[in-house]
């Protein structure tokens, strides 16, 4: 699909400066919001349940880290300069 978009001077030259950061052409940078935002649209759309698994699964990928010691958490570790 193709599509034209009428942008004023301001617009484009911020969205021309928004794609050089990222190291992109103004219509892969575009093209990259479009996709962003449809998959947002998706994930609103998904059940609970599939939501949930997609979390489940996220948090699997990660290591595991082992648990702080009450001390690590204690107030004095957190502030070692107040009484």
């Amino acid at each position: 699909m193709t599509i034209t978009l009428n942008l004023d001077d301001e617009m484009e030259h911020s969205l021309q400066a928004k794609a050089e950061e990222r190291g992109m052409t103004l219509g892969a940078y575009l093209d990259d919001l479009v996709q962003k935002e449809a998959r947002s649209a998706r994930e609103l759309r998904r059940p609970g349940r599939e939501k949930a698994d997609a979390f489940v699964k996220w948090a699997a990928s990660h290591r595991a880290t082992p648990p702080l010691s009450d001390e690590a958490i204690s107030r004095a570790a957190m502030y070692p300069n107040r009484l």
